[in-house]
C-alpha cells in the first residue's frame, strides 16, 4: 500500500513534466451547481421570468453543458490521480525487484 504523500508527490511530478496545472475541484463543483441551476431555471421558471422559448432552450442547453464540463473536470482529476498512483506503484515494484 502506498502512502498518500507519495502519491501526491508523483501527482505533482506528473503535472510538472507535462506542463499542466492542477484542476481546482471547487471550480468543478461550482460549474456543476451553476449549470444545473441554469437548467432548472429554464425548466421550472414561470413564463413571466423567462418568456421567450428560445431563451429557455439556450439557457437549458448551456446550463447542461456547464454541468457536464464540471463533471468532466472531476473525471480528469480522478484520471490524473490514478496515473500518479500507477506510476508510483510501478516505481516501487521496479525498485523491489531490482
Amino acid at each position: 500500500m502506498l502512502d498518500p504523500e507519495r502519491i501526491d508527490a508523483f501527482h505533482d511530478e506528473l503535472h510538472r513534466e507535462l506542463g499542466l496545472r492542477r484542476l481546482n475541484p471547487w471550480w468543478a463543483k461550482a460549474e456543476i451547481v451553476i449549470g444545473l441551476g441554469a437548467a432548472g431555471v429554464a425548466t421550472f421558471a414561470p413564463p413571466e421570468v423567462v418568456s421567450a422559448w428560445m431563451i429557455r432552450v439556450a439557457l437549458f442547453t448551456l446550463g447542461l453543458y456547464f454541468a457536464m464540463a464540471g463533471h468532466r473536470s472531476h473525471l480528469y482529476q480522478s484520471m490524473n490521480r490514478l496515473a500518479a498512483h500507477a506510476s508510483a506503484r510501478a516505481m516501487t515494484e521496479r525498485k523491489a525487484s531490482a
